[in-house]
């Protein structure tokens, strides 16, 4: 016989698979959990089965035989009690407090299902759903922020959000709202006296909220959600002046862009008529009077697209992202054999794959093709060919050299140091074809450099000049700033960001599709505050 913590061991047997282990409790007394008193008195015995942390991928069984005091207080209400071995059992549990505390963080970290089969692949069966009545049985204490961080996340993208509260001076998350309305903010921030800093974006719900649940608190909102409003601003100028950018051409790369079947282009082609469609129906719906919410729940969009299609004077155009090919690390190869007079895109295949290409010949037959009507197109000495490129390839090619909104914005707010010499020619290009791109331009630039540089003594002269520039989005945006003067001015001179908040928006997500997306407010908050 041997001793573990409390506990003496007096047997040990197999039976069917499972180790049985037969002890009892070593304390000549036990303390009532009523009044607290200790008494040596015994009224009975009886065995108590509890499971353990498996042995060598089998289960483990205790028989605990354990002892039913008498307590002699007078006042108590308990005329008996059953010992308890400290860290070993607990009232009504059938298992060991150390087998419970291994399920419970495996629970918080994959939840019920997933939870269940990594407890089977190590010897203890368990169901998911015990794994989620164990994460919800205990509920740790909240500790009140002084500084609370404020963000949304999605329950469903565009459809259903919630809100995620930090406390930013711990790092640690301390709440899950299920929405992000003002009036579920204000009732936490009443039941959580206490808050004396309100980080968050420029939402006006969050902004309100605060405002009647905390009225004493100071706002914060934070920078980096104020240069993405800057960025925004940029594509919604341009937007509105896509006449102008039709003449903004990129220069020609080298290899140019992928050819696309007739079925992408049919493809793209439906997309911009249903665009169409939508910018007429926004445009229609907005001058009756409607709202931009009102007009996002009847056509079943976001806000934001609303919004977008409604300051564009034109249908914005979706924007196509051209990924990296597999093809560039050879490249240089291709570009010289094809120079040396090797026009073979089989035989230049069968070489590169040597040199480890692993992509399929198609690929390198779509590279010849590109290359073969790039040297019809280009003008030549002597004799012209008779096989002319197809004017519809040359359109096709002539609408992708041309940048997206996206990127043009991003051009106007990026310092100029970190451009290169083609984002700066493509940069100057873009000011002679939109003046209002021009004009706007240093604003944007300053507004940011503000922002960077915590410069807030700038900020009343920007406001100025922006409200005089004529631009009506810059102007909509200073107004909207001015009416957020002070809470801009404490982002300026506080170190607050909601920075932790975003970094535990990510770990949210992985816990939210962990689940399948079929996990409740209750299961996501208990993971989610007990992984942190």
């Amino acid at each position: 016989m041997y001793e573990l913590v409390g506990v003496r061991v007096v047997g040990v047997a197999e039976a069917e698979g499972t180790i049985v282990i037969e002890a009892v409790p070593t304390a000549r007394v036990g303390t009532c959990p009523g009044c607290g008193c200790s008494s040596g008195r015994v009224h009975s015995r009886y065995v108590r089965t509890l499971r353990d942390l498996s042995a060598c991928g089998r289960p483990v069984r205790v028989q605990l035989t354990v002892r039913r005091f008498v307590c002699r207080a007078p006042a108590c209400s308990r005329r008996t009690f059953v010992e308890q071995v400290a860290g070993a059992t607990a009232r009504y549990r059938r298992a060991t407090v150390r087998l419970e505390s291994v399920l419970h963080a495996i629970g918080v970290a994959l939840g019920g299902e997933a939870g269940s089969r990594l407890a089977g692949a190590i010897g203890t069966a368990v169901g998911g759903d015990a794994l989620l009545r164990l994460l919800r049985r205990d509920h740790d204490a909240m500790c009140m922020p002084r500084v609370l961080g404020v963000d949304d996340w999605a329950w469903r993208r565009g459809r259903r959000y919630g809100s995620v509260l930090v406390d930013l001076e711990a790092g640690r998350p301390i709440d899950l709202l299920e929405d992000r309305s003002a009036g579920t903010l204000a009732a936490w921030l009443k039941e959580h006296p206490g808050v004396e800093i309100i980080v968050r974006d420029r939402s006006s719900e969050y902004a309100r909220g605060a405002t009647m649940g905390a009225p004493a608190a100071q706002q914060v909102v934070d920078r980096w959600h104020v240069l993405k409003n800057v960025r925004e601003v940029a594509e919604r100028l341009l937007d509105r002046h896509r006449q102008d950018l039709r003449e903004v051409k990129m220069d020609a790369d080298e290899t140019g862009p992928r050819r696309r079947s007739a079925a992408e282009e049919a493809r793209r082609t439906t997309l911009r008529l249903r665009a169409a469609e939508i910018h007429a129906e926004i445009h229609r719906r907005a001058a009756d009077g409607g709202t931009i919410l009102g007009i996002a729940r009847d056509l079943g969009v976001t806000r934001t697209m609303v919004r977008r299609y409604l300051f564009a004077d034109a249908p914005p155009e979706r924007e196509y992202a051209q990924r990296p090919s597999g093809l560039d690390p050879y490249a240089a190869y291709l570009r010289r054999r094809w120079a040396e007079g090797c026009r073979n895109a089989l035989q230049l295949w069968r070489e590169i794959r040597e040199q480890g290409y692993a992509g399929t010949s198609r690929q390198v037959s779509r590279w010849a093709e590109d290359r073969r009507e790039r040297d019809l197109s280009a003008p030549k000495m002597g004799r012209p060919r008779m096989v002319p490129r197809p004017p519809e390839a040359a359109a096709v090619r002539q609408a992708a050299r041309r940048p997206s909104v996206p990127q043009l914005a991003w051009l106007l707010v990026r310092d100029p140091h970190d451009l290169d010499e083609d984002d700066l020619a493509l940069l100057g290009r873009l000011q002679a074809a939109c003046l209002p791109a021009a004009t706007a331009y240093p604003l944007l630039q300053e507004i940011t450099q503000i922002i960077k540089e915590h410069a807030h003594e700038r900020l009343e002269s920007w406001l100025a000049a922006a409200m005089a520039s004529g631009i009506p989005d810059l102007m909509t945006f200073a107004d909207g700033l001015r009416r957020e003067r002070t809470e801009l001015l404490a982002a300026l001179t506080l170190p607050w960001s909601t920075g932790p908040v975003e970094g535990h928006l990510t770990r949210l997500k992985l816990i939210k599709r962990q689940g399948y997306g079929r996990a409740g407010l209750d299961t996501l908050k208990r993971r989610f505050l007990r992984a942190a």
